[in-house]
């Protein structure tokens, strides 16, 4: 491989950057064999040389360039010392944890800020440096960054750490003077309140309740509410506790409780005068709802829409039916909150209660708090079946979504590509079949251009833009 990298480092051949793309998005087995594959990588810049964990490339690249350890250069514009905490590819390559500390210190001793925070793509987001290791639970490199100055309280290591359970990184941050019940800037939040937000279905659940249980014995205030909306977040849910959270996601008793011993409040109410056991009832979650009621909790809140959710969301077919007949206006006024009843369907595969909702007439055009209607979700998940049951109950086909501007057949090619669906063969027949559905249906190319004037056959995999070729989309 040729080494076509300037004195600034701002040019990398194709393999680097490919390198540290894999390295970014956390590919251990890409980014090994590109390093195998061209052995010269960590030569070419500084990033490499961080990112693989090579020490005595990394001294030379400084001892040439000391200016370096601060560049931000794009395409990714992540300053080296981004690179150099990342562990598992280090781990991968056998690098030794005192190689790994001399690594980053190398950058510290250079000039390099332990404040260092990266963009995250699609939003005016920044991660900092010490989230790195504080989530691979790399606790020397996370001490050396807070010798240096790194901020313990950052909005995002206290959090995850706790996500997933590492407790001598948690240990480590609260001995530097992190505030275990401060969230990210401006979220007026807490990480027990994004805990409490990973739903029972995550596989990554189980981790973040130990850690919210460490975080509680050790002071965490389980009170603090949500205060300002983020991404993903809606107006009614300010004033959330963690205990509401953890109800809508699905959790029972054993969250409930440790949460309430440790002074969470189980009739505080939302700005939308919610309180746990309406959400519990509105979720369909009949554990939480039994074990507030035991606990004494308000029981006479929640209205006929609320009981319709929880009816519909346990697949109570009969309590659903006699709900709508007693009250014919219910399911003409359901609003944008309670139409949203029909994602946790989605999200938790309660299937029954899904075909109840469609059976019912339910509304198909409300989107998610993430944007996107059900039929955009269930394209960019790769749900065939789902799609073609939308699309019966009358889903509309090229509404455009509010957060991309583009419509579900846009969200099928991208999800092709990118949603955590399974890759291969037979995936790839799923995506040709799901995309001819959409096409077949009525799906049109103007509606699915999103916001930056992307067309969909430019973000899909390749059986896809085969399809969508086929039909005249591509050239």
């Amino acid at each position: 491989m040729p080494n076509t990298v300037s004195a600034s480092g701002e040019a990398l051949p194709l393999a680097a950057l490919r390198f540290l793309q894999a390295v970014r998005d956390d590919d251990t087995t890409a980014a090994l064999a590109l390093l195998t594959a061209h052995t010269d990588i960590t030569g070419l810049s500084i990033r490499t040389a961080a990112a693989a964990g090579d020490l005595a490339a990394v001294h030379r690249h400084l001892a040439a360039n000391p200016d370096c350890a601060g560049q931000t250069i794009p395409p990714d514009h992540a300053p080296p010392l981004v690179y150099a905490v990342l562990t598992d590819i280090k781990q991968a390559r056998g690098v030794s944890s005192d190689e790994h500390v001399a690594l980053v210190r190398a950058l510290l001793d250079a000039g390099a800020d332990a404040n260092t925070s990266v963009a995250l793509p699609d939003t005016a987001g920044r991660i900092p440096v010490l989230y790195f290791p504080s989530v691979a639970g790399n606790v020397p490199v996370a001490r050396l960054l807070l010798e240096r100055g790194a901020a313990p309280t950052d909005g995002e290591s206290v959090y995850h750490a706790a996500q997933h359970d590492r407790r001598d990184v948690l240990a480590l941050l609260q001995a530097f003077g992190a505030d275990l019940s401060r969230g990210p800037a401006g979220t007026g939040s807490s990480p027990l309140y994004f805990l409490a937000s990973q739903r029972v279905s995550n596989p990554v659940s189980a981790s973040a309740v130990r850690g919210m249980e460490w975080l509680l014995e050790h002071g965490a205030d389980p009170t603090v509410p949500l205060t300002t909306i983020g991404d993903g977040q809606l107006p009614s849910q300010l004033g959330e506790t963690p205990l509401h959270r953890a109800v809508v996601s699905g959790h029972g008793a054993a969250v409930l409780s440790m949460l309430v011993q440790h002074g969470a409040a189980f009739d505080a109410t939302r700005s939308d005068g919610a309180t746990p056991f309406v959400l519990a009832l509105r979720s369909g979650n009949v554990d939480a709802q039994r074990w507030l009621a035991e606990a004494g909790a308000d029981t006479t809140r929640p209205t006929a829409t609320d009981r319709l959710l929880g009816a519909c969301l346990t697949a109570d077919d009969l309590a659903a039916r006699d709900l709508v007949a007693a009250q014919p206006q219910l399911m003409a006024h359901l609003g944008d909150d309670a139409a949203r009843a029909i994602f946790v369907a989605m999200l938790d595969e309660r299937h029954e209660a899904l075909q109840l909702m469609l059976s019912l007439g339910w509304p198909l055009g409300c989107e998610s708090a993430w944007g996107g209607t059900p039929l955009h979700w269930a394209a960019w998940n790769g749900q065939a079946a789902l799609v073609g049951q939308l699309l019966d109950a009358g889903a509309p086909v090229n509404r455009r979504d509010s957060r991309y501007g583009s419509s579900p057949i846009a969200w099928a090619a991208h999800g092709s590509r990118f949603s955590a669906r399974e890759k291969g063969a037979e995936a790839d027949r799923d995506s040709r079949a799901l995309v001819t559905q959409l096409l077949d249906a009525g799906a049109t190319r103007e509606e699915a251009i999103n916001r930056w004037g992307e067309p969909p056959e430019a973000m899909g995999s390749e059986a896809v833009v085969a399809v969508l070729r086929e039909r005249g989309w591509a050239g």
